[in-house]
């Protein structure tokens, strides 16, 4: 998946987002989520942004 953080472009495999994201926030526990399957936020907490580093375009 591509998407930006603050302007800078990350490109990431699906599952391991998906992994990424369980681990550091509480999305996957959302509404959204469990009815949809889906989430957006334009402020991903810090711990996310950080372990997203290594996929930084």
């Amino acid at each position: 998946m591509a998407f930006p953080i603050k302007e800078a472009w990350h490109l990431v495999e699906h599952d391991r987002l998906v992994a990424l994201v369980k681990k550091h926030t509480t999305w996957l526990t959302s509404e959204s989520w469990k009815r949809r399957g889906n989430y957006t936020s334009d402020s991903p907490n810090q711990n996310l942004v950080a372990a997203l580093a290594k996929w930084k375009l």
